[in-house]
């Protein structure tokens, strides 16, 4: 069954994983699979200017040429300091709501995540980090952000009913679209606008960000349209800061709901580390079951469920072994592809010891009886049906950023903190709207996911000021807390 139907006339979805490489891989010597018109994003869709996501084959790729260093891993790791400030104060943060050792209390994780990966990339981005985590709140902007996708949904939905550019579609989209959504995606454009603008002008600062490898870069420089650059830090902002959050709140409440697999878990950091200094990239990366249950989260909550629609070029083309006539609009089921038994065995349980499974030889797995079983269970996987940050030229650019923010900050909470199922009856109510055993029926899927509250208990296990490192992230913290209640 690789192709799931269509939802208008002249368009298939397809749910096979080598659909995946047929539709958004790279062919030399063919034509690529150009973005379809029906699809629209989180931004201001009346400015003429398109970011990395939207942009047409010829202009995404000189754009991504441009922002491509920023965003690799030797930029990164240069960011490293930056981002693990960010988890520093996280940390610090929880301690202070958990209260001392001994003691647990209730926290909203979903919302504590997302204000760290909106300061990470307001770090990243603008050299400005949005202050959530000092302020313990959203903020007008942060909330404009987590919002913007429902005014594209909007936008496609129409563009499907009533065809693209069409007045129709324009006046529908302007009387259709709660007000508030349109207001969102406003103010998030306009804000971006203001902030890069600020940092262009500041084109001496050394704050490694992103924008700073653009100016350095001549090159690079000469690539991008002043308004480009806005158009895509306002993406990098929306696409790098809520996306992420999704997946760590994601992966918490798989670890609340699988306490054998957190047990492994909890083994491996809290064995491989005696300190939270030695938390790093560099010693992160390589963790087995870290990277398993980081890859088995992004199967079964991909932060993008939502269809990537393509447009087959003219000629027609071969995909996932069917003959399609040019101009069909295309896309593979993220969703489906991950959750039908056709790719994954028992696809509905939280299993990382699937993804240990494909990495291991047939010898190896012979020798040892555990990796035997689990070799035979996972023989049929598919595991390239899993592409959480989209596949081919047009994939996430933002994919080595977000696998070190996720990884370095499941490594931090679970060296620092037991996660505890919450005890009050309200609180498990909320949570059950994470419940994956219903397809995630709790949850809305707009173009990302809508994040409900998560909490959880959180007891103390290590003090955050055993270490200097620790002593002096808890100092910056005293700080920053007594800065923000003297109004300074």
């Amino acid at each position: 069954m690789p192709i799931i139907g269509g939802y208008t006339r002249n368009t298939l979805i397809f749910c096979g994983a080598d659909a995946w490489d047929d539709i958004y891989g790279n062919k030399p010597g063919k034509p690529d699979f150009e973005k379809s018109p029906l699809q629209a994003g989180g931004l201001p869709q009346h400015i003429p200017a398109r970011a990395l996501t939207l942009a047409p084959w010829n202009d995404h790729v000189r754009q991504r040429k441009a922002w491509a260093y920023g965003f690799s891993n030797t930029a990164l790791l240069g960011q490293e300091p930056l981002i693990q400030t960010h988890i520093d104060k996280l940390i610090a943060s929880l301690h202070r709501l958990a209260g001392k050792p001994g003691e647990v209390k209730a926290v909203d994780m979903a919302a504590w995540l997302t204000y760290t990966t909106f300061d990470i990339i307001g770090e990243l981005c603008f050299a400005e980090p949005f202050g959530c985590l000092n302020s313990g709140e959203a903020g007008e902007w942060s909330t404009s952000i987590v919002n913007i996708a429902n005014a594209g949904m909007y936008d496609q939905a129409m563009r499907r009913l009533t065809g693209v550019g069409t007045w129709l579609t324009a006046f529908l989209a302007k009387n259709l679209t709660p007000k508030k959504y349109t207001a969102w995606r406003q103010a998030h454009f306009l804000k971006a606008k203001e902030k890069t603008m600020r940092r262009l002008a500041d084109e001496d600062r050394e704050h490694k960000d992103f924008i700073y490898y653009v100016l350095r870069n001549n090159e690079a420089k000469a690539l991008l349209s002043e308004l480009e650059i806005v158009m895509n830090t306002a993406l990098f902002t929306a696409a790098g800061s809520d996306t992420t959050a999704t997946m760590l709140a994601a992966w918490t409440n798989l670890m609340l709901r699988n306490r054998d697999k957190y047990k492994k878990l909890v083994d491996e950091v809290r064995g491989t580390f005696k300190s939270a200094s030695d938390i790093s990239w560099a010693t992160v990366k390589d963790l087995p079951y870290l990277n398993a249950v980081n890859q088995e989260v992004l199967r079964i909550c991909a932060p993008v469920p939502t269809n990537l629609c393509r447009v087959v070029p003219p000629g027609g083309a071969v995909i996932d072994g069917h003959p399609v006539p040019g101009g069909t609009t295309v896309s593979l089921s993220p969703w489906a592809a991950t959750h039908l038994p056709l790719n994954f065995s028992r696809p509905l349980d939280f299993l990382p010891e699937r993804w240990l499974s494909y990495s291991s030889s047939p010898s190896s797995a012979s020798s040892n009886s555990v990796n035997a079983k689990s070799e035979s269970e996972f023989s049929t996987d598919k595991p390239h049906a899993s592409q959480p940050f989209s596949h081919g030229p047009r994939g996430c650019i933002g994919k080595n950023l977000s696998n070190i923010e996720q990884r370095l900050i499941m490594a931090h909470l679970v060296w620092h903190f037991d996660l505890e199922v919450p005890d009050g009856e309200t609180e498990q109510e909320e949570n059950e709207k994470w419940d994956p055993s219903g397809d995630m029926k709790g949850l809305k899927a707009w173009l990302v996911w809508q994040k409900p509250s998560l909490w959880v208990k959180l007891r103390v296990v290590v003090d955050r000021r055993e270490t200097d490192r620790n002593r002096n992230c808890w100092n910056v913290r005293d700080r920053f807390v007594a800065e923000a209640e003297g109004g300074g």
